[in-house]
């Protein structure tokens, strides 16, 4: 999943940058090569592994590279019946109701996806060696025409999986990541140079993540110089606890972008949505009933009044690049 709008202009402008080419590249004839069983995208996290997947996806399709491509989460915690649903869903495919095991119901997918000539499975964010007998997508050797990418914020995962290409997607060189910074905080030649200095350092803080990027840019556009101020000095003195060091910037960038939220109704939905399991796909009718059941939305006439404030406070987290818009095929 990637925020509403802008998915198009991050995979749009990143794959431009020369830094991304050779991954890129390298992720295309992979595609190609029929000998080519499991491929490895790593890089870390932030630095828009997720977002090259997807455009594989659009990709692969557009080119009838394969009968059928499926994108599926796999997040931190493996949770194999959601896999399961997830890649039977996308296939069209339904379990008998009475079937509820995850063996009968991995070897019902393995037999339905066999079916398909030529079948790409992309795995995003996998974090640990993944058992494809327990899940139900066939193994190479049983089925030539099946091809898996996964991508992952470790190489060690990669070598476990037996990827035969492990391609790594590396973090923007500091001029990408200004150029991209100023196209998303809409920094122009007419902005005072003050700000300008001022934007040049916070996008350094940034640390070459397209995701902190996108975030912390959306939410300075059109700020006042004292701000932009303010967001240097919380970028620079912020130390996350608890947070491997590989992830703290994009967390410390994400945190910017949430205190600057304008609106205490969008700050309370964005923590409504973090207790929900990650990479669910919350339904706008559910996020309305918790929001009115916890009071997200203050004193409101009716459930419609209340609907909206709610799509109001998400589409704000979205434009900020907070809350996710599911990707649907």
């Amino acid at each position: 999943t990637l925020p509403f709008g802008t998915h198009d202009f991050l995979s749009e402008k990143s794959l431009t940058f020369e830094s991304r080419q050779p991954a890129y590249e390298q992720l295309m004839e992979a595609l190609k090569d029929n000998e080519v069983a499991m491929i490895g995208l790593y890089g870390m996290g932030g630095c828009g592994k997720t977002t090259l997947g997807m455009e594989v996806t659009k990709i692969a399709k557009a080119e009838d590279l394969f009968d059928k491509v499926l994108f599926v989460p796999v997040s931190s915690t493996v949770d194999v019946p959601r896999i399961q649903e997830k890649i039977a869903s996308s296939m069209g495919y339904g379990f008998p109701e009475n079937e509820k095991g995850e063996r009968e119901r991995a070897q019902r997918l393995c037999m339905r996806l066999t079916q398909e000539n030529k079948l790409l499975v992309i795995l995003d964010d996998v974090w640990e060696k993944l058992d494809f007998g327990a899940i139900g997508i066939p193994f190479f050797e049983h089925h030539k025409g099946c091809k898996v990418l996964i991508t992952t914020r470790s190489e060690a995962v990669c070598t476990s999986m037996d990827c035969q290409r492990m391609i790594h997607l590396p973090i923007l060189t500091s001029e990408e990541a200004w150029a991209l910074f100023q196209e998303k905080a809409l920094i122009t030649e007419g902005t005072p140079d003050t700000v300008k200095h001022l934007a040049r350092l916070i996008s350094n803080e940034c640390k070459g993540l397209p995701v902190a990027i996108a975030a912390v840019a959306s939410t300075l556009k059109g700020k006042a110089e004292v701000e932009w101020r303010v967001a240097l000095g919380r970028l620079k003195s912020s130390k996350p606890m608890n947070i491997e060091k590989g992830l703290q910037d994009p967390y410390k960038c994400l945190q910017l972008s949430y205190d600057n939220l304008d609106s205490e109704e969008a700050k309370s939905l964005f923590l409504l949505c973090s207790v929900f399991p990650e990479d669910y796909e919350i339904p706008t009718e559910l996020l309305t009933r918790c929001a009115i059941g916890l009071g997200v939305v203050g004193e409101v006439r009716s459930y419609e009044e209340a609907r909206s404030e709610v799509i109001a406070a998400k589409i704000k987290l979205m434009s900020s690049c907070l809350l996710l818009n599911a990707f649907h095929e």
